[in-house]
């Protein structure tokens, strides 16, 4: 439920009255994608941001196995995801899919993946697959970026300005 947050700005000119939908209930990732189904289907939402949980959860129970079970099973999720999107003519070749983390975690010397989530060097790594419209395949780019600059980016691939936004769009200067 912490991720309610994100789904308005503090700003006043904007603020909670204008806030997206949002279901922040408990679920498992499977749950979450059923529902993320069930929401692409009947709404057809244009802009989505969608949180699978079980990572997270198993990464601070420190049972190696449970994390990398709760890996496999997300990126699972996310190439059904896609798939999902290639066959409904709604998203078909009009979507961009990001995949990231909201943080990275701790190596073996600073407290393991079990403890995670602060400012150490581990925790601030954070990755970044984009695939779909305006990306070009194959692209690794190692270039420094930050996730401020995610909301940026997605102002221009729906082609609007995010003037309180403090990133700057991974399509600058590309």
């Amino acid at each position: 439920t912490k991720l309610n947050v994100i789904s308005y700005s503090t700003d006043a000119s904007y603020g909670f009255n204008y806030r997206a939908s949002s279901s922040c209930a408990t679920l498992s990732d499977d749950q979450v994608y059923d529902n993320l189904i069930s929401i692409m289907d009947t709404y057809h939402p244009r802009l989505m941001i969608i949180n699978f949980p079980d990572t997270d959860v198993k990464g601070h129970t420190g049972v190696w196995a449970d994390y990398i079970n709760a890996l496999t099973n997300a990126d699972n999720l996310v190439y059904q995801l896609w798939q999902k999107i290639q066959i409904d003519t709604y998203y078909q070749n009009t979507t961009t899919l990001f995949v990231t983390n909201d943080h990275g975690r701790h190596d073996d010397v600073h407290g393991g993946f079990k403890n995670h989530g602060d400012d150490c060097e581990g925790c601030e790594h954070i990755m970044l697959f984009a695939i779909g419209r305006n990306v070009t395949q194959g692209v690794v780019n190692t270039d420094l970026r930050y996730q401020t600059d995610i909301a940026p980016t997605i102002g221009d691939l729906l082609g609007f300005s995010t003037p309180q936004a403090v990133g700057i769009s991974l399509y600058q200067g590309a």
